[in-house]
Order: structure tokens, then C-alpha cells, then sequence
């Protein structure tokens, strides 16, 4: 079983940022870009193409979200993912820089057997940017249930004990099969079952969260920017031959035949026609309901907000506020204005109070949230 020692000094180390290797990608697919629109329209689509890709990845994953949302806060405990991921992200970025100097290597070319040759080299390394980001995606899955697979395992073991150290979990589970059969007196005996099974997972949850944080609130890092990238065009002086009337005179120039060969690397708005056609024909069972609307059964309960003494505070706060308020008016022969007055005092009586510890999530909420029920709810 993990100790608080255990967990703060793991809450301690710190390591890559993964929001911070994300970028070093896109300045990387920032420099590709420029170098792509120097060539031809078609290497800039695929550039294009592997942007999109990688920004759909992080997007999915939350790599630039703020605060808890974030993909940095979510691996903060799961080291060996966060490793992996930032190594992944490092082995894109080199290989962004290589296709960038491939790239170079087209645009600077003159003879037409240096270019096909360096031109297959140019698929290679958009194949290798193309399988990076795959690896991207596949380990998707694993970065989402890095920490929900082991803290529910954990969890599942957890005692439930009360204050003299008995264990209370049959009788809790007894307790909760009376309330359900009540609830639901015709449901059959294995949902009963399962419900009951996940009402006490739930509260071994939050006395596993509990014993492991303490009394110590959860504050996000800072969120890293994401960078800008700017996609530029075409440079005219490449296409200005195209845009000419042709000249009979002249002898047609013949293009290489790999400027216009068919992409082989994986692309974001790559569509299968007869997958989509497949798709469309077949009916949906997703959107089939079989649950109980709310409105139809019971409106959802939710435990109670949190600081009631931090409450009992705040109305002191603001009832002297509003004395203060209105005795400065009328010493001024002014009239009261009342929404003035009830901004003035939930202002400074909540930035007077700050953050308050929240006994279920284990963050630092601010005073603001936890006092207002619907956003609370």
C-alpha cells in the first residue's frame, strides 16, 4: 500500500513537458512548411496533411489544454508513459528537420537524375513522419488508462474501515442493496449486483484519493502556449511557367513522373469511397435509447459543496461589506445601489477567502466556484 511519504515524493519529480516537445514539432513542421512551399504545391499538401494529423493528436489528448485537463497533468504520476510519449515526440521532430532538408535538397537540385533520386528519399521521410505519428495514435489508448487502470486496482483493494479500524464493507454493502432494491424494486439480482459493486468502488475511490493526498490540495502547472503555425503558399515564381498561355512554338517540358505519382503515406483527409459508402448504407444502433431519461425517474444528487466554516466566513465578510457600503452612501447623501453594492461584496469576500480544499477531487477550487451551486453541480 502507498504511503503520503511515497506519494509526495513522487509528486515531486518532474519530467518532460510534454506540451514543451509538441511545439518543438510544430516550429520543426513550421520550418518544413517554408521549405515545402519552395518546391512544389504538392509536397506543401503533404506537409499540410501531417500537421493536420499530428494537431488532431494533440488536440484528442489534450497536450495544450489548460490546467487539469492537460496531457502533463493527467501522465504527472505515469513517468514511463511520459517518457515514451516525449520520446516519440523528440524522434517526430527530428525526422520534421530531415524531410526539411530533403526538401532543400529538391529545391537546389538541377540535374534530372539527382532529382528522382532525392526524390525518393523525400517519400521516405514523409513516410517516417507519417509512421511517427501513427505510433501517436496507437498509443493513444495507453496514455488514456496509464493511471485510471492502476489507481482502480489499487482502489478495488482499499479497506473501508471506520474510526476504530473495523471493516464496515458488508454492511456499507448491505446498506447500498436495500437502497437499490428500494430504487428499483423489479431490477434483477445481477444489477443489483453491479450497481452495488460500483457504488462501493466509488467509495473506496475517493478514501484511497484521500489517503494518499492527505491534506494536501492539487494545484495544475502552468499552461504551456501552443505554438503558431502559419501556412504560407506556394511561391509565384514556380507557378508563373503554369499560368502562361502556351507556346506553340516551344518545345513542351516533360515533368518527372514523380511530382504527380499517387501518395503512399497516411494522410487526414484521406477518404475510402466505398468504406463511406458502406457506412452511410447501414443503419445506426448507437443512437438507440435504452436508459431512463432524468426527468422521467430523478433529478441526480450531488454531495455538498464543500468550507462550510469558510462559508459561515464569507457571509460575516459580506454582511460587513454591505454595512461599510452603505453607511459610506449615506454619509455622502448618495442613493444605494443595490448591484453595486452585492458585486462589491461577493468580490471581496471571495478574493478575501481564495481557494478552498475540496474533500472529493482533492483540488484547490476557488471560492467562487464552490459557493455557486450550479457551478458546483
Amino acid at each position: 500500500m502507498e504511503t503520503r511519504t511515497g506519494y509526495k515524493e513522487s509528486q515531486n519529480l518532474m519530467g518532460p513537458n510534454i506540451a514543451a516537445s509538441a511545439n518543438k514539432c510544430l516550429e520543426s513542421f513550421q520550418e518544413c512548411l517554408q521549405r515545402a512551399s519552395a518546391v512544389h504545391a504538392r509536397e506543401l499538401s503533404r506537409v499540410e496533411d501531417q500537421i493536420a494529423r499530428f494537431s488532431t493528436w494533440a488536440t484528442a489528448m489534450g497536450v495544450f489544454a489548460p490546467e487539469r485537463a492537460s496531457m502533463d497533468h493527467r501522465l504527472r504520476y505515469a513517468s514511463d508513459v511520459r517518457d515514451v510519449v516525449d520520446g516519440l515526440l523528440e524522434s517526430l521532430s527530428y525526422r520534421v528537420r530531415a524531410c526539411s532538408a530533403a526538401l532543400d535538397s529538391v529545391g537546389n537540385s538541377t540535374q534530372y537524375e539527382s532529382l528522382i533520386a532525392q526524390s525518393e528519399g523525400l517519400k521516405q521521410s514523409f513516410a517516417h513522419i507519417g509512421a511517427e505519428i501513427s505510433h501517436l495514435n496507437k498509443i493513444s489508448n495507453t496514455i488514456r488508462k496509464a493511471s485510471t487502470d492502476t489507481h482502480v486496482q489499487k482502489a478495488a483493494d482499499f479497506p473501508i474501515q471506520d474510526d476504530d479500524g473495523n471493516d464496515v464493507e458488508p454492511l456499507l454493502r448491505l446498506v447500498f442493496e436495500h437502497n437499490v432494491s428500494d430504487c428499483f424494486p423489479k431490477v434483477s439480482s445481477n444489477i443489483r449486483r453491479r450497481l452495488v459493486d460500483s457504488m462501493i468502488l466509488r467509495r473506496k475511490l475517493i478514501l484511497y484519493r484521500r489517503h494518499r493526498h492527505g491534506t494536501s490540495a492539487i494545484r495544475p502547472g502552468k499552461t504551456v502556449p501552443k505554438t503558431f503555425v502559419a501556412l504560407p503558399s506556394v511561391q509565384p515564381s514556380l507557378l508563373a511557367n503554369a499560368s502562361l498561355e502556351p507556346d506553340n512554338n516551344k518545345t513542351p517540358v516533360r515533368t518527372p513522373a514523380f511530382a504527380y505519382e499517387a501518395s503512399q503515406i497516411q494522410s487526414a483527409t484521406t477518404l475510402n469511397p466505398q468504406n463511406f459508402a458502406k457506412a452511410s448504407s447501414s443503419l445506426s444502433v448507437v443512437s438507440e435509447s435504452r436508459t431512463i431519461a432524468l426527468s422521467n425517474h430523478e433529478a441526480l444528487k450531488f454531495p455538498p459543496a464543500p468550507g462550510l466554516a469558510a462559508k459561515r466566513k464569507y457571509e460575516q465578510l459580506r454582511s460587513r461589506r454591505e454595512a461599510d457600503h452603505k453607511q459610506s452612501i449615506e454619509a455622502s447623501g448618495m442613493s444605494v445601489d443595490y448591484k453595486a453594492k452585492d458585486k462589491i461584496s461577493d468580490k471581496y469576500g471571495l478574493e478575501t477567502i481564495g481557494e478552498i480544499y475540496c474533500p472529493y477531487c482533492f483540488y484547490a477550487l476557488p471560492a467562487e466556484v464552490v459557493f455557486d451551486e450550479r457551478k458546483w453541480m
